[in-house]
């Protein structure tokens, strides 16, 4: 099993040390193993989860919505993914919609065009 620190998990997912450790200290995230000096380490698998976590960042979904997904993702009830499916998708479409309207916003208040 390939395993990474904490630092070099963060940097493959493109992430600060520091957001690494606000994920595990939420439980989003588990260590697949620990050193004997005491260090967390993270396997690949972890590296996708916090890959999944940034993107759902970077779209600007709340950590207590990504929660609700990676749980809904850790369990086994199919009803409960598709629900927390359902709730990011209808963040991407609120956000994009919002996008929009500062689209228009932005056409109307630009003279001239």
């Amino acid at each position: 099993m390939n395993t990474h620190t904490l630092s070099a998990a963060a940097e493959r997912a493109r992430l600060s040390p520091h957001q690494v450790r606000i994920y595990v200290d939420m439980g989003l995230l588990h260590a697949c193993a620990t050193t004997p000096g005491g260090y967390r380490l993270f396997d690949e698998r972890c590296v996708e989860r916090l890959k999944l976590i940034k993107a759902c960042r970077d779209a600007q979904i709340s950590l207590a919505d990504i929660a609700e997904f990676l749980r809904s993702l850790d369990g086994s009830d199919r009803a409960r993914c598709k629900a927390a499916e359902r709730l990011l998708k209808a963040r991407i479409r609120d956000r994009r919609q919002a996008l929009a309207r500062c689209a228009c916003a932005l056409a109307v208040a630009q003279p001239g065009t």
